[in-house]
């Protein structure tokens, strides 16, 4: 089996695939379909790319009536509010207005202003988002409300990459994106992937991941 590994960017990181394929050329050919996978994702799942169907759904708050999305974007926000309902909160998709401030935050090196911030928290809640599973529609309640699927989307993105992979006949994948990794069966003559990360370096942003990969 040949081993070929790719990296592009998207959804803003780095994404690594790597397979284990009969020949070099198919190895390329499913990588190109895994890419063009996560590429579709992102334009459906993005909350940077304002013109993706998460950041238009955000844009439409608050919302008169409850708008119909797609499955793959469905199928996000009903696990998010499951995993926001099984947390108490902690984990929550509405996140979004937070989210943007502390970006904010981050490039400008200074704190958000009080008012700012307490505006923020009065469009963020279990109660801003309300999903109707009979017609598979979202509804948006506060005004200036923004969903957030950065601690979701990516994993869901890498799942859906490997079954497209397994679509191509590729037994043995890992996909790294920047962090968030699967892998299906072992590489040819191992017993695993073999995952390392590397230790942390004086100095990098607490948002920088290290190298991963085969080892």
């Amino acid at each position: 089996a040949e081993r070929v590994s790719q990296t592009e960017r998207l959804m803003g990181v780095p994404w690594t695939i790597t397979v284990h394929a009969a020949t070099a050329a198919a190895g390329r050919t499913a990588i190109a379909a895994g890419f063009a996978e996560a590429a579709r994702l992102e334009r459906i799942l993005s909350d940077y790319d304002r013109e993706s169907e998460l950041s238009r759904l955000s844009a439409l708050a608050p919302m008169t009536d409850p708008k119909p999305v797609s499955t793959d974007l469905w199928r996000v926000l009903e696990r998010a509010v499951a995993f926001r309902d099984a947390t108490d909160g902690a984990f929550d998709p509405t996140v979004g207005p937070l989210t943007s401030l502390w970006r904010q935050a981050r490039r400008t090196g200074r704190f958000p202003l009080p008012g700012k911030l307490a505006a923020a928290r009065e469009a963020v809640g279990p109660a801003a988002l309300r999903l109707e599973p009979e017609a598979q529609t979202v509804l948006l309640t506060r005004p200036a409300m923004r969903l957030d699927l950065g601690g979701i989307g990516m994993g869901y993105a890498v799942d859906r990459v490997l079954e497209v992979l397994d679509r191509q006949g590729i037994v043995a994948a890992m996909v790294d994106a920047s962090g968030d990794i699967a892998v299906s069966a072992a590489p040819p003559g191992t017993a695993g992937w073999k995952i390392m990360v590397a230790p942390l370096r004086p100095g990098v942003a607490d948002d920088t991941r290290p190298d991963q990969g085969e080892h």
